[in-house]
C-alpha cells in the first residue's frame, strides 16, 4: 500500500515538474536559466524520496525496506541492483512482511 502511495507521489511530482517545463520550452522568450533551475528542482525531488526510505529501512522499518528493494530491483530513482534489492527483501521478510518474502523468492530464483 505504501508502495503505491509512493508511486502516485512520484508521478504527480513528475507530471508537476514536466508540464512548466514543456510550457516553458513551448515559449520563445524562455531564459534558459528558468528551465534549469526547474530541472534542477525535479531531480533534488527525485533524490528525496530513495534517502528518506533509506533512512527509514536502516531504522528497520519494514514497509521502507520494501519499498526501497522494489526500487534497487526496478532501477526506479536508484541504480538498479538485484543484490541489494534481495538483501532490503530478505530483511523486511525476516522481519514478517509476507510481500518481500514474495518478492525474496522469486528474485532469488532469477539469480
Amino acid at each position: 500500500m505504501k508502495l503505491l502511495q509512493t508511486q502516485k507521489k512520484l508521478t504527480v511530482i513528475a507530471m508537476a515538474l514536466t508540464i512548466p517545463l514543456f510550457l516553458l520550452s513551448c515559449s520563445d522568450d524562455v531564459e534558459e536559466k528558468e528551465i534549469n533551475h526547474l530541472e534542477s528542482i525535479a531531480s533534488k525531488v527525485e533524490k528525496k524520496i530513495p534517502e528518506k526510505l533509506q533512512r527509514e529501512a536502516l531504522d528497520g522499518d519494514i514497509d521502507a525496506q520494501y519499498e526501497l528493494a522494489y526500487m534497487y530491483e526496478n532501477g526506479l530513482g536508484v541504480p538498479k541492483d538485484e543484490k541489494k534489492a534481495l538483501e532490503l527483501y530478505q530483511a523486511a521478510a525476516g522481519d514478517g512482511h509476507v510481500a518481500a518474502q514474495s518478492a525474496a523468492d522469486a528474485l532469488s530464483k532469477r539469480e
